[in-house]
């Protein structure tokens, strides 16, 4: 099986957090490794350069078509920048950055939007104005969010995004792609383009030309699944045309004259987006009204971050720092802002294509970015050849791609709840935008979760004292009392998290279970060791199951909870209602055994009753001569609480008998507070498993009270089988029963937990 290791791990000679970086990257590598490397770059900037120019002409469509070339340029700008910062600062040695699909999108409906608004009269340099300064805001609150997510380290609270939303976002995302394909075509949204191809003929429509090839570039993923079938998809269709147009098959003049074609680069002077600033000042009650798209861009974003880096983690088997990809990214749009450029993110198609072709370090990463950029000043122009629907069938493959991939092939990964809120939030941002979506799937999530929690086993045990006993080691006929009445003592092990309606439940269960009890339960243990969480309403309903326990005499005790929780439920009790404050105990072990003294109080078991040894071990060996005996070849001892009688480590050569008292076995740790393996009451034995098995004592015996005990050592032991056999075969039994006791207690206890 191939081991998970780090990124950082595989990276740590040329990653940011040394001092060596594309210099030391480039040196490193040998000549073959230069030669992939530039081979891998000028690969996958020709790559890029196709995505560039299909996301230019989507985002400067309509009233902006006559800046389409500028659009490219823009979009090859920001991912040089991007590609430039992620190569430098990622986790991965061959990730690519960019302007990518769902973000796209999102700005594309922006720009629409942006420019649907303007006054009819304005200028299309003041609509293209209105558009950068879009553009440049969703920049910076896209570097902004990105970057605080990085260096607050909130990444790791991203993977709690429902699945759902993302997957609703997405493929909304996708819908806005098909929709944008429309308007390059025909320059109007799908609703409204379809009846104009009617209108205007089917087989003369730039859109179902691009349908066609949409169709085309799908049909050669599927044949070659492949990456690359899209952009050299792309590129094979162009080339295809513009060889029909050498052969006299097509009229360029005609294509032209329907629209099949870019718009030539602007004059010489606006190269950068930017500059459209000083020619026109942006008028900002016109962007006022998009404050939730631009936000919207901005965690489209972080979204796809985080599905991207994902995706990037499975295909590398490394784990990524997942915070570092953010920081990365944000400062990449802090450069895309200032060029008034696309926001972009780290891209997993481009990513991987790169490693498939054989990048071998972050110079790959470098030749990428310095192509764009000569892409960018030197070739943007022959962007203006690629035909619209080349342009728009790409478009609308990856619209496609992204509802097959969310709403149909994804739709296996969802339950039909599920797959309904992804349909529904889909619509949602759909018909009224991404924060009307956001809001839906947050509030189709917490009633997910409400619903799910509602039916989980949030009791993961319910037990009685007759299946479970505390730590606390008890004499014979105390242990038989308490499995006798152990149904007096009843156990909820709680488990997940704690919230209304689950609370409501629980106090349900408790009252069923008081009233169908065949005797009395008089006490009630929650245990919240395995509880992960529980919400302020959950309080409310703890203090409503106190006061049921208050009507039925039943004395309440909790324990594991968390000393917040604790001091909360007190303070509820004590000053807003009338009901008795429940016991609270740090653990299971510790609440229990209250409730047992409690029990046996009630009961008159035998550690309640003053007894001597003599009694006592006449009536375990049947015979008060035997016992007198026993008793007359053994050592006394009396111990201080606190005192050690027995130490971990030492010969096994001494069977105790408590008398009087209390003892602990305690476990020795270094490092470590001791642990308490079981607490031993007057009339017990102990060691006896080491003294017959012999070897060293697996932990210690200390005195949590003033005790007495009594000693047999091995000599006398020994001594006593030889001289009086009869004391010793009663003894024997003694042990036997006693071992035979606890195994079945044992039995029992592990049977009621494996329930």
């Amino acid at each position: 099986m191939v081991q998970k290791q780090s990124v950082a791990d595989n990276d740590r000679n040329d990653g940011p957090g040394s001092p060596r970086g594309w210099s030391a990257s480039l040196k490193a590598a040998g000549a073959q490794a230069r030669i992939q490397d530039l081979t891998a770059g000028l690969l996958l900037a020709l790559v890029t350069f196709a995505y560039s120019v299909s996301f230019g002409a989507l985002i400067f469509s309509g009233r902006l078509a006559e800046y389409s070339g500028l659009g490219v340029v823009s979009a090859l700008l920001s991912a040089a920048l991007a590609t430039l910062v992620i190569a430098r600062f990622s986790s991965f040695r061959h990730a690519l950055a960019g302007p990518d699909t769902p973000v796209a999108a999102i700005l594309s409906a922006l720009a629409i939007g942006v420019a649907g608004v303007s006054p009819v009269e304005a200028s299309a340099g003041q609509v293209l104005a209105n558009v950068v300064m879009a553009l440049i805001i969703c920049s910076v609150i896209t570097a902004c969010l990105l970057t605080a997510v990085g260096v607050f380290r909130l990444s790791k609270w991203m993977r709690f995004i429902p699945y759902t939303v993302v997957a609703g976002f997405l493929a909304a995302s996708g819908w806005f792609l098909i929709d944008g394909a429309a308007i390059m075509m025909v320059g109007e949204p799908m609703h409204d383009a379809l009846p104009l191809v009617l209108e205007q003929g089917v087989w003369h429509s730039p859109l179902i030309a691009a349908a066609l090839f949409g169709a085309g570039i799908w049909g050669l993923q599927v044949i070659t699944k492949s990456p690359l079938a899209a952009p050299f998809g792309a590129l094979a269709l162009w080339l295809g045309v513009e060889l029909a147009g050498v052969l006299g098959i097509i009229d360029h003049a005609v294509l032209e004259r329907s629209g099949w074609s870019l718009a030539e680069l602007p004059d010489a002077h606006m190269r950068i987006a930017v500059q459209a600033l000083a020619a026109n000042a942006p008028d900002f009650s016109a962007l006022s009204g998009f404050i939730p798209e631009i936000i919207s861009v901005a965690g489209v974003a972080a979204l796809a971050i985080l599905l991207n880096a994902s995706g990037l983690e499975v295909d590398a088997r490394a784990e990524a720092d997942l915070d570092r990809e953010y920081v990365a990214s944000g400062i990449a749009n802090f450069g895309v802002a200032a060029i008034g450029g696309l926001p972009s993110n780290i891209s997993l198609n481009r990513s991987i294509m790169n490693q498939q072709a054989g990048a071998q370090s972050r110079f790959a990463g470098v030749v990428v970015g310095l192509g764009c950029i000569a892409g960018a000043f030197f070739a943007a122009d022959t962007a203006a050849a690629v035909p619209g629907p080349v342009l728009g069938g790409l478009v609308l493959y990856m619209g496609a791609s992204m509802l097959w991939r969310w709403l149909v092939a994804g739709a296996r990964r969802f339950n039909r709840p599920e797959l309904l809120s992804v349909f529904a939030i889909f619509g949602l941002i759909v018909s009224y935008g991404y924060i009307a979506g956001a809001a839906l799937g947050i509030v189709a999530s917490c009633i997910t979760f409400a619903i799910t929690y509602s039916r989980a086993a949030f009791v993961r045990q319910r037990l009685s004292r007759r299946q479970y006993s505390s730590y606390v080691l008890r004499a014979p006929a105390d242990q038989q009392l308490l499995a006798e009445h152990g149904d007096r003592i009843q156990i909820f092990q709680l488990q997940g998290y704690i919230f209304f309606g689950t609370a409501h439940q629980l106090g349900l269960q408790v009252q069923r279970a008081i009233e169908a009890a065949r005797e009395p339960i008089t006490h009630l243990i929650l245990d919240f060791r395995r509880v992960t969480g529980a919400d302020s309403s959950a309080s409310f309903s703890l203090v409503k199951i106190l006061q049921v326990l208050h009507r039925h005499q039943v004395h309440p005790c909790f324990t594991s909870l968390t000393a917040a929780q604790a001091e909360r439920l007190r303070s509820m009790v004590e000053d807003e209602y009338d009901v008795d404050p429940p016991a609270i105990f740090d653990s299971l072990d510790y609440g229990l055994e209250w409730c047992e003294e409690r029990v046996l109080a009630d009961l008159g078991g035998d550690n309640n009753r003053q007894e001597s040894a003599r009694h006592w071990l006449a009536r375990e060996l049947r015979r008060k001569d035997l016992a007198d005996r026993l008793i007359g070849v053994m050592k006394r001892q009396h111990v201080k609480p606190g005192e050690m009688i027995c130490r971990q480590g030492e010969p096994s050569d001494v069977m105790l008998f408590v008398v009087r008292g209390r003892v602990s076995i305690m476990l020795e740790r270094p490092g470590e507070a001791d642990l308490r393996l079981r607490s031993m009451l007057e009339k017990t034995v102990i060691g006896e498993i080491g003294f017959y098995k012999g070897g060293a004592r697996s932990a210690s015996v200390i005195a949590d009270r003033d005790s007495e005990v009594l000693l047999l050592d091995r000599v006398t032991f020994n001594r006593l089988r030889q001289e009086d056999s009869e004391t010793a075969d009663a003894l024997h039994r003694l042990v036997i029963r006693v071992l035979a006791d606890r195994l079945t207690f044992a039995s029992n206890e592990i049977a009621a937990l494996h329930d």
